[in-house]
């Protein structure tokens, strides 16, 4: 008998236990939710109050890519079109030449027996501003033994890059037999360059994924194929109103791990560019303005003997007429015409 009332004593114990997690559960649950249409609430009335940028851009522009993710299509002129509130900053055509490449207008080609090759995002790429003015068309201008040739695009990173070595398409793109390869790096890169969840749930996620294994760098496919569990989870987290009001990423901080990944994947790209045209030279442009992760990247680069440019101190990015005005703003999806 007094065996039977202890057992009857835990279970009274247990259910009461049981029946106080499941309210807490329900309260934490509720509570979640008036939090989320809280959030929800503050920014429809946080978009009321900033800068509403309109981009508009051809279609084709950002073209599905097995391979890269995304590319612009070739042999096309792309007009892209950008307003804030109305006001328009800039109007540009993007010129692709029959690689997906942006057209880089040069003189005297028959007198250039080098290549000069660029990799990088926008800054590469020249958002904004027409053929003649982006940086590998005035490297260009200056270096006359070298042909420029642009592989520069929006939201591209170190992955894009080593991707394009990976296919070995440049022996069959590209003329000369040796030159310069340059990569333009800002401190976004290395958040592209790791997938973070606001960079995949922006425009990334099908962009390649590649890890450190046994200390050499891997593809693993894309973000979306090469870690299934966690696109799902940043898929999830990315369209909660908590996560979005609070600006809340994963990882939180970039660590060691990350810049290490980073400049593992700018010894990969040095030692295939070397292997695929001998006497070529691999460096690393450290874009102005860009000094969050510089130190701690230098260091991984002297390290594995990556030569690199450092540009950050030349110009202040928050001063006047530095930026693209509004840049990162994006409240409405681009419109395709």
């Amino acid at each position: 008998m007094g065996r039977a009332n202890s057992i009857a004593l835990v279970v009274k114990i247990l259910l009461k236990n049981l029946a106080g997690l499941l309210v807490g559960f329900i309260l934490a649950v509720l509570s979640v939710w008036i939090l989320e249409l809280a959030a929800g609430w503050a920014l429809t009335h946080q978009k009321q109050n900033i800068p509403q940028e309109d981009l508009r851009m051809s279609r084709g522009f950002r073209f599905p890519d097995s391979d890269l993710g995304y590319r612009p299509l070739p042999n096309q002129h792309h007009a892209v079109w950008k307003q804030i509130d109305g006001k328009t900053i800039y109007q540009a055509v993007y010129t692709m030449d029959p690689f997906g490449r942006r057209v880089t207008p040069t003189q005297k080609r028959e007198r250039r027996n080098q290549f000069l090759l660029f990799f990088g995002g926008s800054t590469t790429l020249g958002e904004g501003v027409q053929n003649k003015e982006t940086l590998p068309f005035w490297a260009g201008t200056l270096a006359e033994k070298h042909t420029p040739y642009n592989y520069g695009f929006s939201g591209y990173g170190p992955q894009q890059m080593l991707a394009i070595l990976e296919s070995g398409r440049l022996k069959q793109e590209i003329q000369e037999k040796k030159g310069i390869a340059i990569y333009s790096f800002i401190d976004g890169h290395v958040n592209r360059a790791i997938g973070d969840m606001h960079v995949f749930n922006a425009w990334a996620g099908n962009a390649p994924f590649y890890v450190l294994e046994d200390g050499q760098v891997v593809r693993k496919g894309s973000f979306l194929s090469g870690r299934p569990w966690l696109s799902k989870i940043y898929r999830f987290l990315g369209q909660r109103n908590l996560v979005r009001y609070f600006k809340i990423n994963h990882p939180i901080r970039i660590h060691g791990e990350h810049i290490r990944l980073t400049a593992k994947m700018f010894e990969k790209a040095q030692d295939m560019l070397q292997e695929q045209f001998p006497g070529s030279d691999f460096y690393v442009l450290f874009w102005p303005g860009w000094t969050e992760f510089k130190d701690r990247l230098q260091k991984e680069l002297d390290e594995l003997g990556v030569p690199y440019w450092d540009y950050s101190e030349l110009l202040d990015r928050e001063a006047p007429d530095m930026m693209i005005e509004g840049d990162g703003i994006r409240l409405r999806k681009p419109t395709r015409r």
